[in-house]
């Protein structure tokens, strides 16, 4: 049913054609079929961070993709979308720990092996001992979150040195709800407490996992827009304010489009600054909101490796990755038969060493590493590198304040809104860019004049946790 037929035709800009920017197409020509839309896209595909690429006869995600959600309604709408062309995986994961191997879920005998008796029951004591009444602590921060809920032992053995590898800083520096989003219900870190607990856990995971790639979810969402209507590789986009109201998009040739309403998805910080004067208060909070980078390295072989996980986890600091995913593993047809290809995941910093590094160079160092811990016994005969700016929104402490600044300063700009895990500079999951894009849709044609009521609505994301 068309519930804002009403609405007279209006031409709406999107920037960012990945799944929260597409979805919110895709619900604007649903409820006002007659608005014309102009979707920009800085590269030459669609997806944004769940695009998939084709390689050397392989269908790759970037990273370990699957389709898993809580949100009601989600799933129904994305298995229509998709007619149902989904498999059902089940999830094989296991993390390096002490050299060893440990699979999820995490059996007490399991670790007890790979960490021995004595440690095993320190840990089980520490973790104990923080739940006894008067010994929590405030939980500001990271660190505080899990030295209470795991217990300082574990947090010493994985929790503090992976949490250094993924967001590259020291974890008292990082807000407790950097933990809470990602901790929360049943997790391979859960379950490696239930275990040393003494718990054990029954907890099997399974998921969708699309025909055709992660991409083929947006590919299907863009399908609702005409070929005039997509324009790719256009490089950086940024929305045009004039007397206090966006007329438009241009990019940094000097191209503009003009709109009655405009839809971000671009970095947040990216568009404070380009909206706001140097010195003012968005622009200093812009310049404090950072974001974690990732350099996904995929390797290819000319044999099946045999390993049968789908992703597993490396939190010790000595090994230079923090994550390896199978792609075939999620779906047969992602990789020829008899092949193998890994991709790896090497959290950095923009312009470090790590993300300039060259696809042989960073293959040789993988080479070394796989061989070492024993997933690979021969060296990839091919690699391909992808350089990801944004990966991860870095909740330092004190860093709501300043997104709360640049949610304000955008509160003055009545049909300019910002959606989406970088728009929004919320560490999110499919499912849920998928719902926010939706839910802007729908505020776009209802009201695109009215970006308080969005920006006043944010609240109802606070919910999201984080499913690895």
């Amino acid at each position: 049913m068309l519930i804002f037929s009403f609405i007279m035709a209006q031409t709406i800009a999107i920037i960012g054609a990945g799944v929260t920017g597409l979805a919110a197409a895709y619900r604007i020509r649903q409820e006002s079929p007659d608005s014309h839309l102009l979707v920009f896209e800085r590269d030459e595909m669609i997806g944004g961070m769940a695009k998939t690429l084709e390689w050397e006869g392989c269908r790759l995600d970037l990273g370990p993709h699957r389709f898993y959600t809580e949100i009601a309604g989600i799933e129904p709408f994305v298995r229509k979308l998709c007619s149902n062309c989904f498999v059902p995986v089940r999830r094989r994961s296991r993390m390096r720990l002490r050299n060893k191997l440990i699979r999820y879920p995490v059996s007490p005998l399991e670790v007890v092996n790979v960490l021995g008796g004595g440690s095993s029951l320190a840990i089980a004591w520490s973790s104990i001992r923080h739940l006894v009444p008067g010994k929590q602590s405030s939980i500001n921060t990271y660190k505080d979150y899990i030295c209470n809920r795991f217990g300082d032992r574990l947090y010493k053995l994985l929790f503090g040195p992976y949490a250094r590898k993924v967001w590259g800083c020291d974890p008292s520096d990082l807000e407790a709800e950097t933990a809470i989003v990602r901790l929360r219900g049943d997790t391979i870190w859960q379950s490696l407490l239930d275990a040393v607990r003494g718990k054990g856990s029954s907890f099997v995971s399974t998921f969708l996992y699309p025909t055709g790639g992660i991409g083929q979810i947006s590919r299907n969402l863009a399908a609702c827009l005409k070929e005039s209507e997509l324009i790719l590789n256009m490089g950086e986009v940024f929305p045009v304010v004039e007397n206090g109201k966006c007329t438009g998009v241009r990019n940094r040739r000097g191209e503009s489009w003009k709109a009655d309403a405009v839809l971000s998805t671009i970095p947040l910080p990216d568009l404070a600054r380009s909206l706001f004067k140097p010195g003012t208060s968005p622009c200093f909070s812009a310049d404090v909101l950072q974001f974690r980078g990732l350099v996904l390295l995929f390797l290819l072989y000319e044999k099946d490796l045999a390993i049968r996980d789908t992703w597993l986890y490396f939190p010790e600091p000595d090994i230079p990755f923090t994550r390896l995913s199978v792609p075939k593993n999620f779906h047969p047809d992602n990789v020829p038969s008899g092949k193998t290809v890994i991709c790896l995941e090497f959290p950095c910093e923009p312009g470090d060493s790590i993300y300039q590094t060259g696809e042989s160079e960073l293959r040789s160092i993988a080479d070394k590493y796989l061989r070492r811990i024993g997933l690979a016994h021969c060296n990839a005969t091919a690699g391909l590198v992808v350089r990801l700016r944004e990966g991860y929104p870095v909740y330092r402490i004190g860093y709501r304040n300043h997104f709360n600044a640049i949610i304000s300063a955008l509160k003055t700009i009545p049909n300019l809104i910002t959606a989406g895990r970088q728009g929004l500079f919320r560490h999110n999951n499919m499912d849920q860019a998928i719902q926010m894009g939706l839910i802007a849709g729908e505020q776009i044609v209802r009201s695109p004049n009215a970006s308080t009521e969005w920006y006043d609505g944010l609240s109802r994301f606070d919910g999201y946790r984080i499913v690895d």
